[in-house]
């Protein structure tokens, strides 16, 4: 069993925070569009919603494919698909469902309520930061 990466993003200032979390366990059964409690990660008083993940071997989880199964589909955009460049072009990328299993290696979530500090709620220092963008 792989460790789980959690990646929260804080929405109103725009960065991005990952939290190692050692089980998959507590997610198993959600998936994309699921809220949940800040408490499964020590995050008391906050709440996200998971907004897309990874499995183990690198292949996104997409919320319109059902289960946890691996597919082929034929693509022309969304999460799994880079950007085609003929018109009607479809391309066969091999994406996994929505649903978080124990093959789940990355969850993506947001805060969507709470208040307080984010960094010191999670334990995380200014180094940590994945991504600051600017939010306009």
């Amino acid at each position: 069993m792989v460790e789980l990466r959690l990646m929260v993003n804080d929405v109103k200032s725009g960065k991005t925070y990952k939290k190692v979390i050692p089980e998959v366990g507590s997610f198993v059964g959600m998936k994309i569009g699921d809220k949940f409690s800040g408490d499964l990660i020590e995050m008391k008083g906050f709440e996200l919603q998971i907004t897309g993940g990874s499995d183990d071997s690198g292949f996104p989880l997409r919320a319109d494919l059902p289960g946890s199964v691996k597919r082929k589909l034929l693509v022309t955009k969304g999460f799994g698909a880079k950007k085609l460049t003929r018109k009607g072009e479809l391309a066969r990328k091999t994406v996994r469902g929505g649903n978080i299993t124990n093959d789940t290696a990355q969850i993506n979530a947001k805060i969507i309520s709470g208040s307080g500090n984010v960094e010191s709620s999670l334990g995380i220092k200014e180094k940590e930061v994945i991504t600051e963008s600017k939010v306009e």
